[in-house]
């Protein structure tokens, strides 16, 4: 497999689709993980790379490398989740995912304190007992 062609290339809707569910907690990316653990633990089919293909991703190394939650293994390493598959996503797609991700959370943090100051401004209900 010549990895330079396993990078996703996702349109414009993809990347938002993908963003919002990386906000989402739907998705688990390389971002996620500490820089002092290691990706090879949570994506496990990179410790299987042959020689040329460790070259060819050191040539055009990955923005980003993800997985959907609900593919995660049974088990956990080191306090992270396991995957048996891996996605790609090239620098410029992986900039522009982390871009939505930052304008989707931004919104949905605006929605959140929109919907506080709503709550404020109605008067408490009345509760009456059953007398």
């Amino acid at each position: 497999m010549h990895f330079s062609k396993a990078y996703r290339d996702l349109n414009d809707e993809e990347v938002k689709k993908l963003a919002k569910h990386i906000a989402l907690g739907l998705v688990f990316t390389s971002n996620h993980i500490p820089e002092e653990k290691s990706g090879e633990l949570v994506f496990i089919p990179l410790l299987f790379l042959t020689e040329k293909e460790v070259k060819i991703l050191e040539a055009d190394p990955p923005g980003m490398l993800f997985e959907y939650n609900n593919l995660r293994g049974p088990r956990m390493i080191n306090d992270l989740p396991t995957f048996a598959s891996v996605q790609f996503l090239s620098v410029p797609i992986a900039n522009k995912v982390i871009d939505e991700v930052k304008k989707f959370s931004e919104e949905m943090a605006s929605k959140q304190l929109d919907f506080n100051a709503e709550k404020r401004k109605r008067k408490p209900m009345r509760v009456d007992s059953p007398t």
